[in-house]
């Protein structure tokens, strides 16, 4: 988890999230192994407020119905 750099931690308060769970799995292709809608703090829906230091954080994601992991063109 991070706020201005990887691995940082977050600052107490309310915060939107984002979840990118993607691998390259070869030239010009990529697999993504949680909806691509979390990716983006603007689409996810996500949100989680820190009320102090902690290393427990939990996220549920779901397809929605739909299948996954999934592979696209990059």
């Amino acid at each position: 988890m991070g706020s201005y750099a990887a691995d940082d931690g977050a600052l107490t308060g309310s915060h939107r999230i984002a979840v990118i769970a993607r691998e390259h799995v070869r030239e010009g292709v990529g697999r993504w192994h949680a909806p691509k809608k979390y990716a983006s703090p603007q689409s996810s829906g996500l949100t989680a407020t820190i009320e102090g230091v902690t290393d427990n954080l939990t996220i549920d994601l779901t397809w929605d119905g739909a299948k996954g992991p999934f592979e696209e063109r990059e």
